[in-house]
């Protein structure tokens, strides 16, 4: 089960890491291009965007996510009632979004509000079609579609910024990268699917899966949205930029190198529970755990351990040092929030009870207003980050104990302490890198030296028999 598993979760990486890596770059470019105000403008913008696509969409994706894998003849069905139930979204919010233009005060100026429905619909549109791709399995068209998104936002955004049009012309770029991609996987997709053929009980049993999991994601993205929204309440715009630059940095490298274990192994699980029973899955979930660790562990603690470096090199320099001194803080949080939502979640979404999880969403979102209200003036921007850092790690104790009444997961705990030790082993490693001069110098060497670290200790304490692999495939190799 560990190879095909580990291959899965290569290809996934590669179709994800070129797209993450043109994201990367247009964050780096944008702090140099737009000033604090105008980027905690667009961070505040695809907040709000980000949490009613979490309200509104969430249960579509998360339905079609789990029933589509194992569908087979009643494909045709789950695609026609998740159709059906986009288009009602869709209309919905445009009514709400036309009601709140003749709103005397309005919460966002007309233009902004406008691109502000653009971008919703066409980024919900283009990731139900990503859930599609998934449920097919197709690293390849899965990697297209993210390269081609990535590329248009940033060539378009960055460009249009650059030429002086600021947050519009990089909210236009954000609309037209997903739009783009999601228009072509949307030809592909729903060729010959009638809506008027949606079942009402498939719609329901979408609706009964999703609508719990769409309310822990919407109190997921509050407790992601609502630092710098409260940052920007009580600090200023400014704050919130800088905060925001800081978080998206860490929280979208950590969540890319766990997304891609979750991406290949989740349908993979799913297919497995449903057609070979428990036994086979857990066999799957053990080593998705220990994979998940060997990529998010090491990833946090190099974060935190090059984050003046990564300031240095690649932020604008009314960014850097202060969003250098919040990377170590976010990294915590972020790990903590990605193993609960790419592992322990897990227990509920396979046994389809996904209810708990709303509990433990309104405990967690309590909790993170609660902090910020606290902490924010008090400490500032590192009062946001050590708020989110406690919620996190609340919310993954929770799901952990709470899961294992509905599916008990494997918890590796040999593999696990191995992955500390390397991870420990890589900080100092690059935390002793000396200086050259060159910031972008130093942030490679340290980069790699730290990635053969972790490769030479993989090899050392042989997880998940990679080295007896290595050796077995060496000698057949040397034998034929």
């Amino acid at each position: 089960m560990a190879l095909p598993l580990l291959r899965k979760i290569g290809q996934y990486g590669v179709a994800s890491g070129f797209p993450a890596l043109v994201n990367f770059t247009t964050m780096a470019v944008l702090t140099h291009l737009l000033s604090r105000v105008e980027y905690g403008t667009f961070a505040l913008v695809q907040a709000a965007v980000a949490v009613v696509n979490a309200v509104g969409f969430q249960w579509l994706r998360s339905g079609v996510r789990r029933f589509l894998p194992a569908a087979g003849a009643a494909r045709p069905a789950v695609l026609a009632a998740a159709g059906l139930g986009f288009t009602g979204l869709v209309g919905l919010v445009l009514v709400v979004a036309l009601a709140a233009l003749a709103l005397p005060t309005r919460p966002l100026p007309p233009v902004l509000l406008g691109l502000g429905f653009l971008l919703l619909a066409a980024q919900a549109w283009y990731e139900l079609n990503l859930e599609i791709v998934l449920a097919d399995v197709s690293p390849r068209r899965y990697g297209v579609a993210g390269l081609s998104r990535a590329v248009l936002n940033g060539v378009i955004g960055a460009g249009l910024a650059a030429a002086g049009f600021g947050v519009v012309g990089v909210l236009i770029g954000a609309i037209l990268g997903f739009a783009g991609p999601g228009l072509v996987l949307g030809i592909r997709h729903w060729h010959g699917v009638r809506l008027r053929r949606a079942e009402v009980t498939t719609l329901r049993e979408l609706l009964g899966y999703g609508l719990p999991l769409t309310m822990s994601y919407a109190l997921q993205f509050v407790m992601d949205s609502s630092d710098r929204l409260l940052l920007g309440a009580i600090l200023g715009v400014e704050a919130a930029g800088v905060y925001a630059v800081a978080y998206d940095l860490t929280q979208q490298t950590i969540n890319l190198l766990m997304v891609v274990v979750n991406l290949a192994a989740f349908p993979l699980a799913v297919r497995s529970l449903e057609l070979e029973g428990p036994t086979q899955a857990r066999s799957g979930l053990r080593v998705q755990a220990i994979v998940l660790a060997l990529l998010a562990v090491p990833g946090a603690v190099g974060l935190a351990s090059l984050a003046p470096k990564i300031g240095r090199a690649l932020l604008g320099s009314q960014f850097s040092d202060a969003a250098a001194a919040l990377v170590p803080i976010i990294a915590l949080g972020a790990f903590a929030c990605g193993f609960k939502a790419f592992y322990f979640d897990l227990a509920f979404q396979l046994a389809r009870r996904t209810r708990p999880l709303v509990g433990i969403g309104v405990g967690g979102a309590a909790l993170n207003l609660l902090l910020n209200l606290l902490w924010i003036p008090r400490l500032g921007t590192s009062g946001a980050a050590w708020a989110t850092v406690a919620t996190f790690v609340a919310t993954l104790l929770a799901s952990a104990l709470w899961g294992r009444s509905h599916l008990a997961l494997p918890l590796p705990w040999s593999e696990w302490a191995r992955i500390g030790g390397i991870s420990l082993l890589m900080a100092v490693v690059v935390l002793h890198v000396p200086s050259s001069g060159s910031p972008v110098a130093d942030l490679a060497l340290s980069a790699v030296l730290g990635v053969l670290t972790v490769g030479l200790g993989v090899l050392g304490t042989d997880l998940l028999g990679v080295r007896t692999w290595l050796a077995r495939s060496w000698r057949q190799g040397v034998e034929s």
